[in-house]
Formats: structure tokens, sequence, C-alpha cells
């Protein structure tokens, strides 16, 4: 359950959300890695890549987390 004094986040409508994708695709500066996993999760069940994409990143970030305070950074 949300915080009641969170700002509730308006929903975009799919075609903004797929433009704003199609964008980051083009865009030189996107990393190749996201650049080739982005087309790949698009074509999954959008539940599953989405929960796969949070466990993935809670992973990640935990794992730097980890790299960063071994190395005192």
């Amino acid at each position: 359950m949300s915080d009641l004094t969170d700002p509730i986040k308006p929903i975009e409508p799919i075609e903004q959300i797929d433009a704003d994708i199609q964008a980051a695709l083009n865009t030189p500066s996107t990393s190749y890695w996201l650049r080739d996993a982005l087309p790949s999760a698009l074509r999954r069940d959008c539940v599953d890549a989405a929960r796969d994409a949070q466990i993935l990143a809670t992973w990640l970030d935990m794992r730097c987390d980890a790299v960063l305070r071994r190395s005192g950074g």
C-alpha cells in the first residue's frame, strides 16, 4: 500500500511509452546492453518482464552496494 502523502503517478498512454522506448533505442548514449535487452523484454508478457526487471534491478543494486562497500567507495 502506498503512502497517502506520495503523489499519484499519472498513467501515460502506451503510445507515449512506446515512443519513449523507441527514442531510447535510437539514442547513441543508450548502452548497448539496454538496447539489446529492451526488444527481448518487449516480446515477453509485460507482467513477467516488469517483475523480472524489478528483481534484476534489486540484485544489481545490492551487488553494486556490496562492491562499493568492499572498495571503500
